[in-house]
């Protein structure tokens, strides 16, 4: 098990890097200790436990792995409903940060370290049972919070028809609205 260990802190500082690099902090990136040993033969078959990577910004949870949410900004994370899970988060501004699980009642289930140290990565395992129904940081509830559930990646109505309920977006429509304060067209003046 020691092995799954290093490769998943591996892969979780090569993400971190990555995270880092797109999201502009200028924080110098994690390194894996210099191993650039080709690891694809080491993962082959170990598998076992399936694992979620995020980022955590004040404004927002950002998704990293697996595929189906990189780029996302919180979320829906599918844990499934049997076995465990590893959560692993990275702290990309430097802020106070921990993720929390609760169930469709508001309470909390789990809840991971806390860490303000840019690039350092918590890790919980879950086990996935089906009662998590959000995931938020305590130290940041109304920015950084998704859903936990089964993901619907067709055709999101509630996006096209504006009557998302779920709060979500209220921080990426704040910030785009002041992307373009003092840009307004010929229109608006």
């Amino acid at each position: 098990m020691a092995l799954d260990t290093g490769q998943t802190r591996r892969r979780t500082l090569q993400l971190a890097a990555l995270a880092l690099a797109a999201g502009g902090t200028g924080v110098a990136a994690a390194q894996d200790g210099g191993d650039d040993e080709d690891d694809s033969e080491d993962d082959a078959g170990e598998e076992a436990e399936r694992t979620v990577i995020l980022g955590a910004r004040s404004s927002y949870w950002y998704g990293l792995e697996p595929p189906e949410i990189e780029g996302e900004e919180n979320p829906t994370l599918d844990l499934g409903s049997d076995g465990e899970v590893e959560i692993v988060w990275i702290n990309l501004d430097g802020a106070l940060h921990n993720l929390a699980l609760e169930d469709a009642d508001g309470e909390r289930l789990e809840v991971s370290e806390e860490t303000e140290t840019p690039g350092e990565a918590v890790s919980m395992t879950v086990d996935a049972d089906g009662s998590a129904a959000e995931y938020y940081c305590e130290h940041h509830p109304d920015s950084m919070r998704g859903d936990v559930g089964e993901r619907n990646d067709g055709a999101d109505e509630s996006d096209d028809d504006g009557d998302s309920d779920d709060g979500h977006d209220r921080d990426r429509d704040r910030d785009h609205d002041h992307e373009h304060d003092g840009n307004r067209s010929d229109d608006d003046r």
